[in-house]
C-alpha cells in the first residue's frame, strides 16, 4: 500500500479509529511511526503502547511523497502493508 492509497481510502473515516497490525493471529498496536526519506517508506512500528489514531498516520501520509510505500516493523523485520479492515467501527487492522 502507498501513502496516497491510505489517504484516499480513509478520508471519510472516523479520525479516532485506532490502528493495529495483524500478524500470526496477533493484533499488535501500531504505536509509533517514522518517515524514512532515504528509502521513501513510511514505517509503522508494532510495539507495546497505545495504538495510533488513523488521523495521526493520515497526516504524515499527506505530507510525505504520495508514492511512498507503507511497511510495518515488528521484531526488527519490515512487512509490507497490503490493506486493512475495520473492526467494530473503532479499529483498523492492517495486514
Amino acid at each position: 500500500m502507498y501513502t496516497k492509497d491510505l489517504v484516499n481510502a480513509t478520508k471519510n473515516f472516523n479520525p479516532n479509529y485506532r490502528c493495529f497490525f495483524e500478524f500470526n493471529k496477533k493484533n499488535l498496536p501500531l504505536s509509533k511511526l517514522k518517515y524514512d526519506k532515504e528509502r521513501n517508506i513510511l514505517i509503522l512500528f508494532a510495539e507495546n503502547g497505545i495504538a495510533l489514531k488513523v488521523q495521526d498516520i493520515s497526516i504524515i501520509c499527506q505530507v510525505s511523497n504520495p508514492e511512498s510505500k507503507i511497511v510495518c516493523s515488528y521484531n526488527s523485520t519490515l512487512y509490507p502493508i497490503f490493506g486493512f479492515r475495520i473492526v467494530n467501527r473503532e479499529k483498523l487492522f492492517f495486514a
